[in-house]
């Protein structure tokens, strides 16, 4: 943590000029530290627009942020000092490292409409394949333990379709927290299952 007691600028303009730079659909910010408590201060948005409230004063920094998207995950690099410009090569490579996770875009769409479309795809998903997720948010939880055989058949059916260009699909098998009777069914059924392939193989 920079704590910068004399309330001068804590970052420099080439760090500043870096982060602007960074490719759209990542948010930029940095944290403070006030008691017990940390601040965000958004430095600019996915659409890189940047924030008109900074003065690059502030005591007490603790890192700078980068996330992907408005609900995504961060990755942070430490402030523990005025950041010069020796520091910006670090301060590239660490972010450098967490964009190119990411699928780039050369689309021209601004975030707003791009955040409405990803809300419009879980709705026409549902729509189609017929099943209710019971989270909120835009992501698509499914208990397929707790959904009629017809719907899960759909849903899996639905999922099959979905290539490498589409949206990414994950599957949690949730063994933690389960019980001796469950974990006795899951074996009976994982029992039949090996009976069964193997008698499609002969």
């Amino acid at each position: 943590m920079y704590k910068n007691f004399f309330k001068r600028r804590w970052i420099c303009q080439e760090a500043v000029d870096y982060l602007m730079s960074l490719p759209k659909m990542y948010r930029v910010y940095y944290m403070v530290q006030s008691g017990n408590d940390l601040h965000k201060l958004l430095i600019r948005d996915e659409d890189c627009v940047q924030s008109a409230i900074l003065d690059w004063k502030d005591s007490n920094v603790v890192c700078i942020g980068v996330q992907y998207q408005e609900d995504g995950f961060s990755e942070y690099y430490h402030v523990n000092g005025y950041i010069d410009q020796s520091d910006v090569s670090r301060m590239k490579e660490t972010f450098d490292k967490f964009i190119a996770k990411y699928t780039a875009t050369n689309s021209a769409l601004d975030m707003k409409s791009l955040y409405a479309m990803q809300h419009q795809l879980r709705t026409e998903i549902e729509r189609v394949c017929g099943v209710q997720c019971a989270y909120d948010g835009k992501d698509i939880i499914y208990n397929l333990t707790g959904i009629s055989q017809e719907g899960k058949e759909r849903v899996l059916d639905m999922v099959r379709r979905f290539n490498k260009d589409c949206v990414e699909v994950a599957m949690i098998i949730t063994i933690a927290g389960s019980t001796d009777e469950r974990i006795g069914s899951t074996l009976d059924e994982l029992a039949m299952y090996e009976v069964g392939v193997e008698d499609s193989v002969e």
